[in-house]
């Protein structure tokens, strides 16, 4: 596009697309960086990240999303360290629990009591009059 010669006819519909496609290139961007934010306030850092990095530099919302991401980054980094520090004190507290022992009579079913939700089949149920002419 820059080895058009200005003044041309060709030179003004290539400004318009560049507009055009500016334009729809800063939407994009804008809607990544709302993404962005919508994700890490889920807490989801890693898939805000990742759409930020959609956003290409010389956009609108570039300078933003640069600084978005120091910060989602930051947080994933804190939140991988208190993920980190938590797994001892759940697999201690794992330990202090007593093991219920199982009991047979919970383990196999008994054969007089009738399961409620079998199915049943009567003569009614069939549809053996049905006249298909």
């Amino acid at each position: 596009m820059e080895k058009v010669p200005s003044g041309t006819s060709l030179d003004a519909k290539v400004q318009e697309k560049t507009a055009e496609y500016t334009d729809k290139l800063n939407a994009w961007s804008n809607f990544w960086l709302q993404k962005a934010i919508q994700q890490a306030s889920q807490k989801n850092y890693a898939g805000a990240l990742s759409t930020l990095r959609k956003i290409p530099i010389g956009t609108d919302a570039y300078s933003q999303a640069r600084d978005k991401i120091s910060e989602y980054t930051e947080k994933q980094h804190q939140v991988g360290k208190k993920a980190v520090t938590a797994q001892p004190v759940a697999a201690a507290l794992r330990q202090d629990l007593p093991s219920i022992p199982s009991s047979p009579l919970i383990d196999r079913p008994s054969a007089s009591v009738p399961d409620p939700f079998a199915p049943t089949l009567n003569s009614s149920d069939r549809m053996w009059d049905v006249n298909l002419h």
